[in-house]
């Protein structure tokens, strides 16, 4: 049986993705606060991070590449995995959190290529 999650995940990223953000370069510094309001308790705070974190590493903005590299610097995998998996999450930061995982995952295996 194959799973219909890439594809939901997919089709949820396609749905809130912002073309514009597309064209923003954050820092590293700003990269780190929205990681760190990964780990905040606030509901909405974590909820906040994660989309915006996704859009800037939905495949084919200007600065992806640039952004997924601070993400990982920042040791954003592993948050997002707590976030991913965390009961008390809410079920938007869980789903923005699993399609940033599949992004970087995405753009790790694009970099070595």
């Amino acid at each position: 049986m194959v799973s219909s999650a890439p594809k939901a995940l997919g089709q949820v990223a396609e749905a809130v993705r912002i073309p514009e953000a597309g064209h923003l370069r954050c820092s590293a510094a700003e990269i780190g606060r929205f990681v760190a309001m990964l780990r905040n308790p606030s509901s909405i705070l974590k909820a906040c991070s994660a989309f915006a974190l996704l859009q800037f590493t939905i495949p084919g903005g200007r600065h992806t590449l640039h952004h997924t590299s601070l993400l990982r610097n920042a040791g954003a995998p592993r948050v997002l995995r707590a976030a991913a998996a965390a009961a008390t999450a809410p079920v938007e930061a869980k789903v923005f959190a699993k399609i940033l995982l599949r992004n970087l995952e995405h753009h790790h295996l694009e970099a070595l290529n």
